[in-house]
């Protein structure tokens, strides 16, 4: 790493600082298929669905993670996957 990536890097720290750990969560990973026309076959599809709980002085993250809930920026949202919801 060179130093203007190093510098990069500590301002963007410096900026964002998120250290947060889940205090509750639950995960599972749900496998289902689609059938792809341009490929012909079906493809996997799946992706990990669930629930994280926090708790303390959570920084910027509730900014950020409102940002996702409201432009929908999770993976696969062409499909309409990729939801974010928060609950105060």
């Amino acid at each position: 790493m060179n130093d203007s990536q190093r510098s990069i890097d500590d301002l963007y720290a410096q900026q964002f600082p998120i250290n947060i750990e889940a205090s509750e969560s639950y995960g599972y990973y749900e496998d289902w298929q689609r059938y792809s026309l341009k490929q012909k076959d079906q493809l996997p599809f799946g992706g990990v669905k669930g629930q994280v709980s926090f708790y303390d002085e959570l920084g910027l993250a509730p900014i950020l993670l409102k940002i996702a809930e409201v432009i929908h920026i999770g993976g696969k949202t062409t499909f309409g996957l990729g939801k974010v919801k928060l609950i105060d």
